[in-house]
């Protein structure tokens, strides 16, 4: 393994390699630096025709934290749109390999990066439309209005599995 400071590359092993986030003092929060460390071995990669699937990894620690917040802290909205953090998820987002993240837990901040950039307006919408949902719950099992039978709740099951099922096709043709 040759070590990138923030990044690390393993060998090309049966088409595969390994890109390992490795911040253990800051819980592998996404810097500058490390993104623009991973944006660089992941088009090494794409670049490279012995390999076929990426597989990102964080250390033994955490996958990544998020952003790095002090750094975002001192920049503003507009001066993130064309800063190099940008870009470097442009080019992640726009590689033709096949990649695979080895988390533990849910790795919401960085999916929500992802999303934000390619559908602008995306996140925002599912956390008011998520936070509504939940207060307008909470109002009707308070008031009584619904109450969690055993039927209700497999009914809740089986609706959510069905938005599912019909939402998946439209994910993935998207």
């Amino acid at each position: 393994m040759t070590a990138a400071c923030d990044v690390l590359v393993s060998a090309c092993l049966d088409g595969v390699v390994t890109l390992t986030i490795d911040r253990p003092d800051a819980r592998n929060a996404l810097r500058h630096q490390t993104m623009s460390e991973l944006a660089h071995a992941i088009d090494a990669a794409d670049q490279d025709d012995t390999v076929c699937c990426i597989v990102l990894a964080g250390n033994a620690r955490a996958f990544a934290a998020g952003a790095d917040i002090p750094e975002m802290l001192a920049m503003n909205g507009p001066a993130l749109v064309n800063h190099r953090r940008t870009l470097a998820w442009q080019r992640i987002w726009n590689s033709g390999c096949p990649m695979i993240a080895a988390v533990e837990g849910v790795a919401l901040g960085g999916i929500s990066v992802v999303f934000e950039a390619r559908y602008p307006g995306i996140v925002s919408q599912a956390v008011f439309l998520t936070f509504g949902t939940l207060g307008a719950l909470l109002v009707a099992y308070r008031s009584g209005v619904i109450r969690a039978t055993e039927n209700f709740k497999l009914g809740v099951v089986a609706a959510t599995g069905g938005i599912a099922h019909a939402g998946y096709p439209t994910f993935v043709l998207a």
